[in-house]
Order: C-alpha cells, then structure tokens, then sequence
C-alpha cells in the first residue's frame, strides 16, 4: 500500500493508517480518473491500480501497479483489458517504469518508445535562483493559465487534476502567461510552457521553491527536452535513467510529467 500511496501521491513520509490511505487513494482516483480500474484482494484489500487519464483526445495510462506479493499472477494484465485501441485523432501515452515485465507489456501495445532520463537529487545550495517577474500561487488561482499552456504544450487542459493538486496543497509558479509548474515539496509535478526560454525560467522557479535538503524529482525528461536537463544539471542535479514513456504521437517538447498525472 506505502508504493501505491507514493506512486500516486508523490514521495511522503511514513504513512501508518493503511485504511486512511486506501481512502484518499481511492477517492483521487475515482473522483479525477474515471477510466481507471481498482484491485482488491478476497479481504477487500486494495491490492493494484491502473490510473488511466482520459482528457479528449489525449489518453494517458500513468501508472499500473500491483502489490509486489501478487505479481506475476496476471492482476495487472487483467485490468490492462480495456486499454483503448489505437485510433485516429488519438493519442495514447503511456508512463512507464524500468521494469522488464512493464516495459514488454507496453511495447507489445504498438505504441512508440520515447527514452527519458531522470534529475532527482538535492540541490547545490544557492545555484538556483527564481528569475525575476516569477510568481507563484495556488493551483485554483491560476487555472486558467495552465490549462491554456497545456492545451499548447500537451494537446489536452487539465481539468479536475488542478483540484486534485490544489487538495493536495500544492503551489503553482507561473512566469506571466508563458510557462507554469506545479511543485509538492520536491516533485516537479507537471511543467507547460509556450517556449523554451519559458520553460527554462519556469523550471528555474520551480526548483528554487523547493524546501532546503529536500530531494528533487524531476522525471521522464525525454529526447528534444536538453533545455531542462540543462538546468537540473547547472543545479547540482545527478541524471539518472527513467522509465520511458510510449506514445501514438510525438510528444510535446515543452512539457514535462511527474508522478501519477502526464
């Protein structure tokens, strides 16, 4: 239950009440991905989840998981039935993980393999700045700027995710109406920008709003994307491999998934 509650909520501290988690984890998914499919044991124990985003045109697949004491024995095939076929004027993305298991199963979908590398790590203290006119706000209160980019950036608006990040108490940074980011602590949740200079600077906000000492995600950073591996490494950022994501379409160069939301 702790690798779903983080897969889903980001990385978090000890989480004691399995039930408490089992609910919110449950409600996120019902309440903002509709499409998904929940797992339960005999007991009624969450037990797998797949978190399947259907936002128009865009469909995404961000995270398909089992209890590692039931792996293997085809649960996460099972709820992998209904993933939509290909089609035109569709474009489904999957967010994968480096699993062998996971990374066959994706690839025998069809889709195109996207490789991406990884910044997570702590900071170099005082080598990030955020640049002047950044601004940064809940996610409600900028609503509108985010999904305008991420119509741009990704093909498809947010919708009901920006209550679920403003639930989740996360902040929002924004560099006028060119780029935003939404941060939960260390997670660069998701990032849209109209341009790359945009992007640079809204990273470079984002990165310097993260608490001291506390560690840095910053994933599936895919080919045509330099300019933010760039920038996590000028800040101190180590780069590591990363679970690929696979796609119908190429993918948009200005923005930038993490977590449980593409």
């Amino acid at each position: 239950m702790a690798q779903l509650a983080e897969a889903v909520f980001g990385p978090g501290p000890d989480r004691s009440d399995l039930s408490a988690v089992a609910r919110r984890f449950t409600h996120a998914i019902e309440r903002c991905h509709p499409g998904s499919r929940l797992a339960y044991d005999g007991q009624g124990e969450l037990v797998g989840a797949t978190i399947f985003s259907p936002r128009g045109g865009l469909l995404v697949l961000s995270l398909a998981i089992v209890d590692e004491h039931l792996q293997g024995r085809g649960v996460g095939r099972a709820m992998l039935e209904h993933f939509p076929a290909a089609r035109a004027g569709r474009n489904r993305v999957v967010m994968s993980s480096l699993d062998p298991k996971a990374l066959r199963r994706y690839t025998k979908l069809g889709l195109a393999v996207r490789p991406c590398l990884s910044a997570c790590g702590i900071l170099r203290p005082g080598a990030v700045m955020a640049p002047a006119g950044a601004e940064q706000c809940s996610p409600l209160e900028g609503a509108a700027v985010v999904d305008a980019l991420a119509r741009e950036a990704r093909g498809e608006a947010y919708g009901d995710d920006i209550r679920m990040w403003e639930t989740s108490g996360d902040t929002l940074h924004l560099v006028g109406e060119e780029g935003a980011a939404v941060r939960q602590g260390g997670v660069i949740r998701i990032l849209v920008a109209r341009d790359e200079r945009a992007a640079i600077r809204v990273l470079r906000a984002a990165l310097a709003g993260v608490p001291p000492g506390e560690t840095v995600h910053l994933r599936h950073v895919r080919e045509g994307q330099d300019w933010a591996l760039r920038t996590a490494v000028q800040a101190g950022l180590p780069l590591s491999p990363d679970g690929p994501l696979f796609s119908d379409e190429p993918l948009g160069r200005f923005h930038l998934p993490t977590g449980s939301v593409f």
